[in-house]
């Protein structure tokens, strides 16, 4: 966590930016900042990108970056983004309306992927991948709203709970990794279905759309989460692969040509 400054003053918080990349100094917390935008070209693929977890400001000053803002790295094209471990929140929507192949997220102070962090990720149609880093151990309602993976999914050991709605609305899974052993607890309707109509009474008792997603678990967990509430509604489930259980998962190397049209025009 971070500590805050002993009798701090409110000091007027500063704006700066350093390559392309648009932060925002914290008023009573010294050393720290957040990523809130960008001046980089919205539709030209990126190949790999790193968010810094430090960063200097004109004066020589340096920043440990722990914040991802609504909207900060919205509309790019990035074959493979990883996301450092000083991170310890993203806001909603903050990687939405772009394409992103393959987003990881290093294991470090990130707990809980908070409501709409990870929604409007779009990826073209084409295999994707998003690694949730272990240290995480909840997904909040409507955490991946809207997303479209088109690929696989991969959840972290450390994960105990995943909130009805977690996943409403994000279509095109292929496969979900799931690294722990005991089945984090989850209901039928963390899984909603893609388009499901937002103005139902009731969103909580919506089905999980899973006949087409195989489910993979560590080896010997089979039986434990075809018994558990919400797994079990999934009809393929199998041992995850060596590599899966080693963390290596390939990053896409096939992408299409960037389109604004595509990205919503944002």
């Amino acid at each position: 966590m971070c500590a805050m400054t002993a009798f701090a003053i409110p000091t007027e918080e500063i704006i700066f930016e350093k390559d392309g990349l648009k932060y925002q100094t914290w008023s009573l917390t010294d050393g720290v900042v957040s990523l809130i935008g960008h001046n980089l070209q919205k539709n030209k693929w990126n190949e790999e990108f790193e968010i810094p977890g430090h960063v200097t400001d004109e004066s020589g000053n340096e920043y440990e970056v722990i914040h991802i803002g609504t909207h900060a790295l919205a509309g790019l094209y990035i074959r493979h983004l990883t996301v450092p471990p000083t991170i310890q929140s993203i806001d909603s929507e903050a990687f939405s309306w772009g394409r992103i192949l393959h987003l990881t997220l290093k294991p470090g102070n990130l707990r809980i992927i908070e409501s709409e962090s990870l929604s409007y990720v779009y990826s073209c149609e084409t295999m994707t991948v998003l690694e949730i880093p272990e240290g995480v151990c909840a997904i909040a309602s409507f955490g991946l709203y809207n997303s479209e993976l088109y690929g696989t999914l991969v959840l972290p050991s450390t994960l105990k709970t995943i909130a009805p709605r977690a996943f409403i609305g994000c279509g095109f899974i292929g496969r979900v990794v799931v690294k722990a052993i005991e089945p984090p607890f989850m209901t039928d309707a963390a899984f909603g279905l893609n388009g499901y109509p937002q103005s139902s009474p009731d969103l909580s008792i919506v089905p999980i759309g899973v006949d087409n997603i195989v489910l993979a678990v560590p080896k010997g967990c089979v039986e434990k989460y075809r018994e558990a509430s919400g797994w079990s509604r999934f009809a393929n489930i199998e041992e995850m692969t060596t590599e899966e259980a080693a963390g290596i998962v390939g990053i896409p190397t096939d992408y299409p040509s960037p389109s604004i049209e595509a990205s919503g025009g944002r």
